[in-house]
This record gives C-alpha cells, sequence and structure tokens, in this order.
C-alpha cells in the first residue's frame, strides 16, 4: 500500500503552520476546541490527537485544539471548530 507518513509536532504552532506541515506529509488537519493554556500563546497548538513521530497513513486526519490563553474565557466561542478553520485559513 502507500507509504506511511510521520505525524509532525504541531504543540506551539498556530493552526495555519500546523496545517501546512500537515498538508506537507500528505495528512489533514481538523481543529478541535479550545483549550486553556497558561504555557501556549492564544490560537495555537496546545494538544494533537496522533503523537509527534506516529506513521499514519496519507489522508488521516490530526485533530489539534488551540489554546483558549491562560484564562480559558475564550474556550466556548468557537463552537463550531469548521467556521473557526475556516476564518484561520482563510486568504
Amino acid at each position: 500500500g502507500p507509504a506511511l507518513a510521520g505525524v509532525p509536532d504541531l504543540v506551539g504552532r498556530t493552526i495555519e503552520e500546523a496545517a501546512d506541515l500537515l498538508a506537507g506529509q500528505g495528512l489533514g488537519i481538523a481543529v478541535g476546541p479550545s483549550v486553556p493554556s497558561g504555557d501556549v500563546p492564544e490560537g495555537n497548538v496546545v494538544v494533537q490527537d496522533r503523537a509527534p513521530g506516529d506513521m499514519a497513513p496519507p489522508g488521516t486526519i490530526v485533530t489539534v485544539r488551540p489554546s483558549a490563553g491562560p484564562d480559558g474565557a475564550a474556550a466556548h466561542v468557537a463552537a463550531d471548530p469548521h467556521v473557526r478553520l475556516l476564518a484561520t485559513l482563510g486568504p
């Protein structure tokens, strides 16, 4: 079958950077609900559902969750992750 793709380390990157890195490996991105984080700037990736270095079939969707910032107040704003993703990756 097709060669497996290595999942990149996305933590701390912007959603746009994460999407570019995944696309370069033939992988897709989905953006889940944001989570509070004191370490990662708001909007950047805090967690990913496939571990870095994991070997995944091409076309696999890796779900990332962006930081809501240290207070987490923004955690409930992005009810629809697809709308947020399109807004983030728009022209």
